[in-house]
C-alpha cells in the first residue's frame, strides 16, 4: 500500500489518522462501544468518551491475526 502525502512529507493526502482514531481502536480491542459509553460532563450532563474518530482496521487485522 502506497500512501501519499505533501510535497514536504507533512502531512498525508489521502488518509489522516489522528489520536480519536488509536483510541477508538484502543476501545474496540477492549470490547468498549465508545460511541454509547457516557461520563458526566463540567454541568453534569452525560459527554460521550470518544465523540468521533474510528478503528484503523489495519491494527486491528494485525492483533487479531488477519
Amino acid at each position: 500500500m502506497v500512501d501519499s502525502t505533501n510535497k514536504y512529507g507533512e502531512s498525508p493526502q489521502e488518509r489522516p489518522l489522528g489520536v480519536q482514531d488509536f483510541l477508538m481502536t484502543v476501545y474496540c480491542q477492549l470490547g468498549l462501544d465508545a460511541a454509547i459509553i457516557q461520563l458526566p460532563g463540567k454541568r453534569g450532563r452525560p459527554t460521550p468518551i470518544l465523540p468521533r474518530g474510528s478503528p484503523i482496521l489495519e491494527l486491528t487485522a494485525a492483533v487479531n491475526g488477519n
